[in-house]
């Protein structure tokens, strides 16, 4: 994206919220579009062809996951954040599935500036289904469980002590979508607690880190 503005798309059923995340995003030189309606998103994406879209996940009644799901088929370069004030842990890990960067509203303008910066950095398109750090080697085995880039990500924090909240900022995420990764180790790994967790990535350091 050297050499020229970056243009982001917000597109958020809460006009005072999208101009709010614009304003924040314009005076630190981004271009930015706002889209309020999810039946108009399509059409405005193909119309202006932003380099970013930042998606809240709920229109009134209706879901954005549909449409989210099929741009990532249809569009794989398109980067996505998806912004939005759910966050369930199913919805965060349905997200991450999507290979989707996920970020709640209650965030600071510094942690969506910063992964506003990253995501924009990486020029490789996502892989549908595949988050972005796990695109390089999609799984790993460790011992005999197979892993993701982004699960290891998870345990090498756990090993250093990293508190979820620390763990998030290293991966750009928010806090609550470190626990869905948390749950899910446990029961491939087949432990019961965060201590069993840093103990087996002890045992396994060498091969984690690759």
């Amino acid at each position: 994206m050297s050499g020229r503005v970056s243009h982001v798309l917000v597109a958020d059923d809460h006009q005072i919220f999208a101009e709010g995340v614009a304003r924040i995003l314009r005076d630190h030189g981004y271009i930015v579009s706002i889209v309020t309606q999810l039946a108009v998103l399509e059409g405005t994406l193909a119309a202006v062809k932003p380099d970013l879209l930042i998606l809240d996940l709920t229109f009134g009644r209706e879901s954005a996951m549909p449409l989210l799901k099929q741009l990532r088929t249809s569009v794989p370069s398109l980067r996505v954040i998806v912004l939005s004030a759910r966050d369930e842990a199913v919805i965060v890990e349905a997200v991450e599935k999507t290979g989707t960067a996920y970020l709640t509203k209650t965030l600071a303008s510094t942690e969506l500036l910063a992964l506003v910066k990253t995501t924009l950095a990486d020029r490789q398109p996502p892989v549908t289904g595949v988050p972005p750090t796990d695109r390089a080697t999609p799984f790993v085995i460790v011992g005999t469980v197979s892993l993701s880039r982004r699960q290891i990500d998870v345990l090498l924090g756990v090993y250093r002590g990293g508190s979820n909240m620390e763990i998030a900022e290293l991966m750009h995420v928010t806090r609550k979508a470190i626990e869905p990764h948390l749950r899910k180790l446990r029961k491939q790994i087949g432990v019961n607690s965060r201590a069993e967790l840093a103990r087996w990535a002890e045992a396994h350091i060498e091969e984690l880190r690759g």
